[in-house]
């Protein structure tokens, strides 16, 4: 049986020529003792294209084991996709897990500015979060919003945390920090190098990559099927070679190495000199 803190939520976003959300797909993952299973799946589309998606959408089936969801494939709005993201990683904690994860993010922000209390880096409000009236942004005090820092020295990724909406009772007890987990992170320390692209990282790692398909949507179900067996994947390797270690806190491979070094006990060898000097 899961226990308490296994769920994640698997977003993965397809966009069109102009960079706006075109497609995406939610998928509700829970760990079970033998591997991982889809829960739930949602599929989301601009609301300009909502009624194209439910007609393209209607008939199928949600891709989880046979049982756990008898209902159709729900199709929903982007407002809702921001409005569920807020739910599950602020409100629940759920590991939020995606592929490039600031891109992810960044097309399902409806406002963008600095971040608050002189924070470094920027403000992001998703979808569902505010509205716009007047020409100006009204954020909701009902959801939280997003702070985004990248990284420093050219290195990938962002560091991500969420800041609480302005009313205190809509506000999440803090028992945990919420985990933001990019897949190409975590695989490219892994497998010790830059993996570029997603079908690059599953190839690494043993994960069948889908076929190009004419239709999106088979498509991006499909892409969505592989991300979430080559999250499991990643998930069993880094428990193999660095027991203990959090995905949160992988970086690098050298946050791979210095965690195996420290729980070995031994020290680096810089670690060891008191004086380094010139000669």
């Amino acid at each position: 049986m899961p226990r308490p803190g296994d769920e994640a939520l698997l977003l993965h976003v397809a966009a069109d020529e102009r960079d706006r959300l075109t497609l995406a797909t939610a998928r509700e993952l829970v760990a079970t003792a033998p591997g991982q299973v889809t829960i739930s799946e949602r599929l989301f589309a601009r609301t300009s294209l909502l009624d194209g998606l439910q007609l393209t959408s209607f008939g199928l089936r949600p891709d989880v084991l046979a049982g756990l969801d008898l209902e159709p494939l729900r199709a929903d709005s982007e407002v809702a996709l921001g409005q569920l993201v807020c739910r599950r990683s602020y409100q629940q904690r759920w590991p939020l897990v995606g592929w490039d994860l600031g891109w992810v993010l960044g097309r399902l922000a409806a406002h963008a500015g600095p971040a608050r209390g002189g924070r470094d880096g920027f403000s992001v409000r998703l979808c569902g979060t505010g509205v716009t009236g007047d020409g100006a942004w009204a954020p909701s005090w009902h959801y939280p919003s997003l702070v985004i820092n990248p990284r420093s020295g050219g290195q990938a990724g962002a560091f991500f945390s969420w800041v609480p909406p302005r009313n205190v009772e809509a506000r999440a007890r803090r028992s945990r920090r919420a985990d933001f987990i990019d897949l190409q992170i975590l695989a490219s320390a892994l497998a010790g190098g830059d993996l570029d692209d997603a079908e690059q990282a599953c190839s690494w790692f043993g994960v069948p990559w889908p076929s190009a398909d004419a239709d999106p949507v088979a498509a991006l179900r499909d892409e969505a099927r592989a991300l979430a067996a080559l999250y499991g994947k990643l998930l069993d390797g880094l428990a193999q070679v660095a027991p203990g270690l959090a995905p949160r806190d992988v970086w690098t491979f050298g946050s791979v190495t210095e965690h195996v070094l420290a729980q070995a006990q031994v020290l680096a060898p810089l670690g060891k000199v008191d004086d380094v000097r010139a000669p």
